[in-house]
């Protein structure tokens, strides 16, 4: 074969062999793009933010997996659905205004919060990152990237009412470490201390406490999780205040302690001058007894000294029978008198409840005197003596009791 034929030959061979080569480059490249497409879809579908596609009607074009599932539900549920309605009441106004300006905006980035609606008809906090874009031949687009973020926003409720707590209650606030040094203080004990908190914060409150048991309470309050003490605190004036402490340990951060400190400086103030007036009330107590006392022994020393010598004189002179009853009622008397002296007892308080007879007569019954010898005594029959007795036990609450009269009398001035 000559060198004409075997040129000829061999551009044959490669003219056949090229449409090969094109079809694999094809299929190569279209095989890539399938790949890229398909991580693509991947990555949109399962990003860990939703992203969705709005219509300039406001109506949804697009949404990935993630997106849908904040709403509880599948992808092909929500598409061709208006946005709006899965926008809170609250914040239809709110949505519709933002909806606007995203329009207007001349393709800026938005962002703004909402409340927006589940499937099932629960609330959750959505942040929106929006983007509002017309190319020249398509239609207008807004997109969106949606983030859940209500545990941000009931976190930061929550932080707003802590810090709401903070600044309003009555008592100082403390949150400081395992060295004592001081992280947070509210503004009530900055004014109680007197410090400002620029002062306060960093300081230890070794440098507050009058005397420093940080360590040793510390060690109790670890110990229990909790605990509720006294201590005083020095001003930055260097006047001294009592306090309070309720505190509470957690094991966080390498250990924090939170306090609340309550001013009690006018309840040790009123117990200090409680403990002062019962001391003085416990020395006039005691001058009084004394006083009583001493007064007893003047009267009985006087009554032993002028009185019952004269009655034992008495005794030995002629007497008839009724003399000599009525001396001993009046010496039992006096003895009874003598006794019970500047004491409170129930006899004397029982007599203002009768009449001066009733009193004679009670005295003597009490004695232990019949009636007879009663109504001698008094020039009086025994039927008039045994209605004053009816009347004394009257009086006395013994109607109808079987309780003796004389022992009961005699148990009043025991």
């Amino acid at each position: 074969m000559s060198d004409s034929d075997n040129l000829l030959t061999h551009q044959l061979k490669t003219q056949q062999a090229e449409p090969k080569n094109q079809n694999a480059g094809l299929q190569s490249a279209s095989l890539a793009l399938e790949l890229s497409c398909n991580r693509y879809l991947n990555l949109y579908n399962f990003a860990p933010i939703g992203y969705l596609t709005l219509t300039d009607d406001n109506i949804i074009a697009d949404i990935n997996i993630t997106g849908a599932a904040l709403f509880g539900v599948k992808p092909e549920t929500l598409i061709n659905r208006g946005f709006a309605d899965y926008v809170a009441p609250e914040d239809e106004g709110r949505w519709q205004r933002n909806f606007q300006y995203a329009r207007e905006s001349g393709g800026k980035k938005q962002q703004c919060e909402l409340t927006l609606l589940r499937a099932d008809g629960a609330l959750f906090y959505a942040y929106l990152d929006y983007l509002y874009q017309q190319a020249d031949d398509s239609p207008a687009l807004l997109y969106i990237m949606l983030t859940d973020v209500s545990d941000q926003i009931e976190l930061r409720d929550y932080s707003e009412i802590y810090r709401s707590i903070l600044a309003t209650t009555l008592d100082g606030f403390w949150i400081f470490n395992s060295e004592g040094k001081l992280l947070e203080i509210n503004s009530r004990y900055a004014s109680q201390s007197g410090y400002s908190y620029n002062e306060l914060l960093g300081m230890n409150i070794a440098d507050l406490e009058v005397e420093d048991s940080t360590k040793h309470v510390a060690e109790i309050i670890i110990g229990s999780g909790s605990g509720q003490f006294e201590s005083v605190h020095r001003r930055k004036d260097g006047s001294i205040w009592h306090v309070e402490v309720s505190m509470t340990y957690l094991d966080c951060n390498g250990g924090r302690f939170y306090a609340f400190l309550r001013d009690i400086s006018s309840r040790k103030q009123t117990e200090t001058e409680v403990k002062e007036i019962n001391s003085a009330l416990n020395v006039l107590l005691n001058r009084r007894q004394t006083d009583r006392s001493d007064a007893q022994s003047v009267f009985s020393a006087q009554v032993e000294g002028t009185i019952f010598p004269f009655l034992k004189h008495l005794k030995k002179t002629s007497l008839n029978s009724n003399q000599t009853q009525l001396l001993n009622i009046l010496e039992t008397n006096l003895q009874h008198l003598v006794k019970t002296y500047g004491r409170a007892n129930s006899l004397a308080s029982t007599y203002r409840l009768l009449t001066p007879v009733e009193v004679q007569v009670a005295s003597m019954i009490r004695q232990g005197l019949p009636t007879k010898v009663i109504a001698a005594t008094l020039h009086s029959s025994e039927g008039t003596v045994s209605i004053h007795r009816k009347n004394i036990r009257k009086k006395l609450g013994l109607n109808g009791k079987t309780a003796n009269l004389s022992s009961y009398l005699l148990s009043l001035a025991e």
